[in-house]
């Protein structure tokens, strides 16, 4: 094995090692502690069989998603892996996206992340490079239901045809058939990205309380928002920064 070679892997089992350390976390108590270290004699051979499946998947889905970077980038995935761990901003960026590809559950983050890799690495400068490592760090926040709740919230503010923004309850009526229990950990989780925007709506006089947050509260897609849709191919609304509100 070469010694690109061996820094590409050393990257992707970085990633892998860091998905399996999380199953075991997540587990809790003396099966966690087992899980997280990976290699305890007394994994039953179902558990066993998890963490198999898990390994592979999450090293497939890394080394995907390194040479779509590469082949984006126009160089050999050893070059770029050689280059980007050469420079800490990049090298960050790099184990952050490979960690992100391995851990994600749908399809096309692959390339969202192989995309941030490649930007990253042909970057003219630092700010270039954090840029991506936002993009990034919001990528790996979002999975389908997350993704279905903006997209939901930007077409409700490019259509028009509503008095104001969505209130929490609007979203909750909009989703009840699938979303409606955890609309607002998936809110928080959009929040937390920089993708949307929470402020206090106005209160009607007489009006009962909110049944999600007691308060009316309304949603906006940020400005960050707004670019990350176009990077995902859609169609941001045409105003994307609330008013008065930093993005």
């Amino acid at each position: 094995m070469t010694e690109h070679a061996e820094r590409r892997d050393l990257a992707v089992n970085t990633a892998v090692g860091g998905t399996l350390a999380a199953l075991g976390a997540s587990a809790g108590g003396p099966l966690g502690a087992g899980l997280a270290q990976a290699a305890t004699p007394v994994l039953s051979a179902a558990v066993n069989r998890i963490l198999t499946k898990l390994d592979a998947d999450s090293a497939l889905r890394a080394s995907r998603t390194v040479a779509s970077a590469a082949q984006a980038a126009g160089v050999d995935e050893s070059v770029l892996v050689d280059q980007m761990l050469l420079h800490r901003p990049r090298a960050v960026l790099l184990g952050r996206a490979v960690e992100g590809a391995a851990r994600s559950v749908a399809e096309e983050k692959l390339e969202w992340f192989a995309r941030c890799i490649a930007n990253g690495y042909m970057a003219p400068d630092d700010a270039a490079v954090d840029r991506e490592t936002f993009y990034v760090s919001a990528f790996a926040e979002l999975e389908a239901p997350h993704v279905r709740v903006l997209l939901f919230v930007a077409d409700w503010e490019r259509t028009g045809e509503h008095a104001g923004p969505p209130t929490t309850d609007d979203l909750s009526d909009a989703f009840s058939a699938s979303l409606c229990p955890v609309i607002r950990p998936v809110l928080t989780t959009l929040e937390r990205a920089g993708l949307v925007v929470k402020r206090a709506g106005p209160r009607q006089p007489g009006s009962a309380p909110h049944r999600e947050t007691g308060v009316p509260h309304v949603w906006e897609v940020t400005t960050f928002a707004g670019h990350l849709m176009r990077r995902i191919g859609h169609v941001p609304p045409d105003r994307s920064r609330p008013d008065g509100m930093a993005a």
